[in-house]
């Protein structure tokens, strides 16, 4: 089974047009999902995923999903084919350090992969905020912050904030986080505390 490759897509611009694409999306017109399948209306990965669906007058909104990576040749494919359409999203497969944005408009589509760490920065509110006071916050909150919270249900994509965590950290506080449950920082952790220290690393 391919890996999933999670999108999310607004579409807005000319009514008319805008109208008419919701109308094949709703109704699962067959020329639309033979040019598109991932517009096909389903309850598994792959396709739109119906509970995501949104239509206004001048906006559609979804998610979807793909296999391995965005449909790239497709995307490309329906801009060209609605040039008075504007179109945004994301997309983003983990495990496979996929991520990235959307931007189509005038036929022309712009299809950006980002570093993990700058995507979630500009698409995950809290994880702005968390990584804000990571780099810039006063060194007694962020000290206060990671001590307060428990990291044994850390969620997966904050363990992109803790090289920051590390980076940060001052040598005399290191001893803090030894026995913490870090996803991936403990022996990050470990090695530098070794450093310091003066051991064999």
């Amino acid at each position: 089974m391919a890996n999933l490759c999670s999108n999310t897509m607004e579409i807005s611009g000319d009514e008319n047009t805008l109208s008419a694409l919701a109308k094949k999306i709703e109704d699962q017109d067959k020329e639309l999902l033979e040019l598109f399948p991932w517009f096909e209306i389903t309850k598994y990965d792959y396709g739109l995923w119906k509970d995501t669906l949104s239509i206004y007058p001048t906006l559609i909104s979804f998610s979807y999903g793909s296999k391995w990576a965005p449909p790239e040749k497709q995307l490309y494919s329906l801009v060209d084919a609605y040039p008075t359409l504007t179109f945004k999203g994301t997309f983003e497969e983990p495990s496979m350090e996929i991520f990235g944005k959307i931007t189509g408009e005038k036929g022309s589509l712009c299809l950006e992969y980002q570093e993990p760490l700058e995507y979630f920065t500009e698409y995950y509110e809290n994880f702005a905020e968390e990584r804000e006071l990571i780099e810039n916050g006063p060194y007694k909150d962020f000290l206060n912050s990671l001590l307060e919270n428990s990291y044994d249900d850390y969620s997966s994509i904050h363990h992109y904030l803790e090289p920051l965590i590390v980076r940060r950290l001052k040598d005399e506080d290191l001893p803090l986080f030894i026995n913490k449950n870090w996803i991936t920082a403990e022996k990050m952790f470990q090695d530098r505390f070794k450093r310091v220290n003066h051991e064999t690393v």
